[in-house]
């Protein structure tokens, strides 16, 4: 299996305007504290996220639209009360549009709930082989993925750069 290589050049960031991915700096290797990585499909595509930023997956239920958001803001829904953002991950990397918003990561940081990211599925939990992982090219790939590293489970997985998911996400916060 290859990695894609079909992003263009020329794509929408979360505030809506437009990005020249090519004048990214190169993408690093994932933080050396990664241990573990959540496995998800989305698109008919399997991703990894870093494990420290997922707090929980969530059967998502009501949506309620949020006037004047960001297109990449699908709704809030409610968290055990706590009213929480959900963020179409679909806008959010990119990719073509899904209709499931079922399930969903929700994505904290120092134990504060950020977001949650809708996904289709989960695949899983895998540790994190730094001699595994490919590094993603920046002229092929949007600043989201770092790169890839195979799964037995589900081929190759795409491996997001969480710092870069992270600042996306603040953006559409406080945007």
């Amino acid at each position: 299996m290859t990695a894609p290589s079909n992003h263009p050049s020329s794509r929408l960031d979360p505030r809506g305007s437009a990005t020249d991915s090519r004048s990214v700096q190169p993408t690093a290797p994932p933080d050396a504290a990664i241990e573990s990585l959540v496995c998800f499909m989305l698109a008919q595509r399997a991703f990894a996220l870093d494990v420290n930023l997922v707090r929980e997956v969530v059967n998502v239920g009501t949506v309620f639209p949020v006037p004047n958001a960001a297109a990449a803001i699908a709704g809030v829904c409610s968290l055990r009360g706590a009213t929480v953002a959900l963020v179409d991950t679909s806008q959010l990397l990119a990719l073509p549009a899904t209709s499931s918003r079922a399930l969903a990561l929700v994505i904290a940081r120092r134990h504060q709930t950020l977001c949650a990211i809708t996904i289709d599925r989960v695949i899983g939990v895998a540790r994190f082989v730094r001699s595994h992982f490919i590094v993603g090219d920046p002229d092929r790939e949007p600043p989201e993925v770092a790169g890839f590293m195979p799964d037995e489970r589900s081929g190759l997985l795409t491996v997001l750069n969480s710092s870069v998911v992270l600042g996306a996400i603040d953006r559409l916060r406080f945007r």
